[in-house]
């Protein structure tokens, strides 16, 4: 029997073909790029407000002229590194609650604005765990680091943030799911799936316990006061490939993440890589790293159906 979609709310499902996959992977170049420039403008409004001459020394950063930081007060430093990573987790967050109360949010332009909560709900653990990293207020560094030192946080406290931070970075994608499933009705009258096969399930533990062992070497190099090296890489590909083998990707569900989202993601992040080799401070080259993972992790959460999340479950109807 011919299964028959249900569109909830009057929401139309998406179309597919090649030409809506190129349409829609260029919405996705154009919203990432547009909200890490709506981080760095925030980053030089807040600046010049807290009377720092903060200007743009990159293409995606903002801050002080590089060895000019000691001239400005560290409060206002501060102020302007924490500013831009809040807004940005905010409207994330922000857009999240819109869609959960109002899935029609947007209009035609939903799809473009999903993107900047993707972005953002993850962004969260990212900043948390970056927190371990170099200072560097010319916009070159974590911005996270920037606001830890100047609380003078001890480097043992930040690598815990590190590993708190993964921890979310990889929970974060049901909240990913729960946003997606509110926007897409092929997501969301998809068929649940069933369960991979044992021995990928064993694989994915392994993957899982390597990307957070890779974390917890990146926290304690920290503190041992080296660079993180490979581990802070290790760990995002760790959980990506996790969450890709616990995905049965023959599923109605994960094909339509698949189409609609994370191929999109990959063509749309990757398009931006070219833009990553104009001058320094740029973080088009590296976006995609810290991106992909969630997107993947989606996948795997929505095989799963995980309506346990209340809030999930509210975006769900």
């Amino acid at each position: 029997m011919q299964q028959q979609v249900v569109v909830a709310q009057g929401q139309a499902p998406f179309p597919n073909g090649p030409g809506v996959i190129v349409a829609r992977s260029a919405i996705v170049a154009l919203s990432i790029a547009s909200v890490i420039n709506l981080h760095e403008l925030t980053h030089l409004v807040v600046g010049r407000l807290a009377g720092i001459p903060a200007l743009f020394t990159g293409l995606t950063s903002a801050g002080v002229a590089e060895g000019t930081a000691a001239l400005y007060p560290q409060s206002s430093l501060a102020l302007m590194n924490a500013s831009a990573p809040l807004l940005t987790v905010v409207a994330g967050f922000a857009i999240y609650r819109a869609l959960a109360c109002w899935p029609e949010a947007f209009g035609r332009a939903r799809y473009f604005f999903t993107w900047w909560a993707i972005f953002g709900i993850p962004y969260l653990g990212l900043q948390m765990m970056l927190v371990v990293t170099k200072v560097d207020y010319s916009g070159n560094g974590s911005d996270s680091a920037a606001v830890a030192a100047y609380f003078h946080v001890p480097m043992s406290v930040r690598a815990v943030l590190c590993v708190a931070g993964f921890l979310w970075y990889m929970v974060s994608a049901v909240w990913v799911f729960g946003v997606i499933r509110a926007t897409d009705a092929n997501v969301r009258t998809a068929p649940a799936a069933t369960d991979v096969s044992l021995p990928r399930r064993v694989l994915g533990g392994v993957l899982v316990l390597a990307a957070i062992a890779c974390v917890v070497t990146v926290a304690r190099r920290s503190i041992l006061g080296t660079s993180p090296g490979p581990y802070m890489g290790g760990a995002f590909l760790g959980w990506a490939l996790a969450a890709a083998v616990l995905t049965p990707w023959c599923s109605p569900v994960a094909r339509a993440v698949w189409t609609h989202w994370l191929l999109p993601g990959v063509i749309g992040m990757l398009a931006l890589v070219p833009l990553g080799f104009i001058g320094a401070g740029n973080d088009y080259a590296s976006i995609w790293l810290p991106m992909i993972p969630p997107l993947v992790a989606t996948a795997m959460f929505a095989t799963r159906n995980v309506t346990w999340l209340p809030a999930v479950a509210r975006m769900a109807r």
